[in-house]
């Protein structure tokens, strides 16, 4: 008899699980209680004092190769310190086979590079090199944030201040076009324009051959001097307004002009460089660069491009299991956005977090709770509330159940080669007491059974 009650418990408490999930509008200890015998009802329960540790440590680095934005720029965060980006990129002919003509003479050869947005100061000015890359860019190859390759480093193509304009349309010719940067690769010496005029036959027969004559090109800025000041600007190198037009004339027509396409095909990825945070806060080197982990406790810093992320850890959870009565109901993770520095710098927080579990052999994997889709999962950023939350329910329970190993979780900024946006969280014992309620917290609903 004991042996059915105890099934019939289960069943219930799977179906009060399943309402909880569904029904965030009722008082967790009152969901689904109506559906229950009076002498079968289970009080729902909340604790949300689990001990949380946290930290942040440097990334090692992040896949750059074929994503679908490039960056470009430099930005001296008043937190991290300076951060500069720059990309390799290839260019392909718009059609194989190309004659210039008898005795062709350079005009000119541009760079348009299609705007996608930036982070940062765009009323800063900065001054962008370009380089003839001299090491071969492999398409089928894996390139990371840290990866760098050989360039022309005494022969800049082009060398210009500018300020960037990502909102603002340009008008070429009477037309209008969308906000694109314009570059003129002949400026400084006409030697990489007629680099391509020259070519021979051959070198003009196909990609491949016209990739061994000109490998690529490389784009970097110098860093900005000074705290606030500066922007990573995003480009997408595939859209159909970034290429490369050489503008000519030959022995028979004037006004001549050919382009170079940079198409999905091309191979291409960023390089970043935080400067071994060497001017960073003096509270993030305490803990980041120095190890003073208990610092996480109050605050924890979040960084894409191969920057920074969080470590963290459960450490006493397991003394929920001391008692095979309870069942984890629901499992939410809070993450709240330091709000101090949201109002003294407002840099607008990424658009989602990541959480995933390490595995036995040191990797990412993901947490089963995942699998249900983000709209479960969580991760998206509420900017009414200011926070991020991850519904790790099945997580917990596995842990409990002795399932799954208490592994550490990483928290990490989602597309971080391709966005630059990033935040600061508050740690599970905020420096203000006026901020105890936006402390980090694993809030866990749960049924004792009787």
């Amino acid at each position: 008899m004991n042996l059915k009650n105890n099934k019939l418990k289960i069943f219930c408490l799977s179906i009060l699980s399943i309402i909880i999930i569904s029904a965030c509008n009722e008082e967790p200890n009152e969901i689904g209680l109506s559906l229950q015998p009076e002498n079968e009802k289970y009080d729902i329960e909340i604790n949300d004092t689990s001990t949380i540790t946290s930290y942040s440590l440097i990334e090692d680095s992040v896949r750059t190769d074929e994503t679908s934005k490039s960056l470009l720029g430099s930005f001296y965060d008043p937190v991290f310190g300076k951060t500069t980006a720059g990309f390799y990129t290839q260019f392909h002919l718009s059609s194989l086979g190309i004659n210039f003509g008898d005795e062709p003479v350079l005009d000119s050869i541009v760079l348009s590079l299609a705007y996608a947005g930036y982070f940062g100061d765009t009323t800063t000015t900065q001054t962008l090199k370009v380089y003839e890359v001299t090491e071969d860019i492999n398409y089928d190859t894996s390139y990371y944030s840290n990866n760098v390759l050989q360039y022309d480093q005494n022969n800049p193509i082009a060398n210009i201040n500018f300020q960037p304009r990502p909102n603002d349309s340009v008008l070429i010719d009477t037309i209008k076009y969308p906000p694109q940067l314009n570059i003129n690769l002949s400026n400084i010496s006409p030697d990489f324009g007629n680099k391509i005029l020259n070519a021979s036959e051959d070198e003009l027969t196909t990609n491949e051959k016209f990739n061994e004559l000109l490998k690529g090109i490389y784009l970097c800025t110098d860093p900005v001097d000074v705290i606030g000041e500066g922007a990573i600007l995003s480009f997408s190198l595939v859209s159909q307004y970034s290429k490369i037009t050489l503008y000519y004339s030959n022995s028979e027509n004037d006004s001549l002009k050919y382009t170079f396409n940079i198409d999905s095909y091309c191979g291409r990825f960023n390089n970043f460089n935080h400067n071994n945070y060497e001017d960073a806060s003096q509270e993030f080197k305490n803990q980041v660069i120095e190890h003073d982990t208990i610092l996480g406790d109050n605050i924890f810093y979040l960084q894409p491009l191969g920057g920074v992320k969080a470590k963290i850890s459960f450490p006493f959870i397991k003394n929920w299991s001391e008692s095979k009565n309870i069942v984890i109901n629901k499992a939410q993770l809070v993450f709240h956005v330091n709000e101090e520095d949201l109002s003294i710098n407002n840099y607008t927080p990424p658009a989602k977090l990541l959480l995933v579990k390490i595995n036995d052999e040191g990797k990412y994997q993901s947490i089963s709770d995942q699998s249900e889709g983000d709209s479960y999962y969580g991760g998206e950023y509420n900017s009414t509330d200011k926070e991020y939350s991850f519904t790790i329910t099945r997580h917990i329970q596995s842990i409990l159940n002795n399932n799954e190993i208490n592994n550490d979780l990483y928290l990490l900024i989602s597309g971080s080669s391709v966005n630059a946006n990033r935040v600061l969280i508050n740690g599970s014992i905020p420096i203000s007491p006026a901020q105890a309620s936006d402390a980090l917290q694993l809030k866990l609903f749960y049924t004792k059974l009787n």
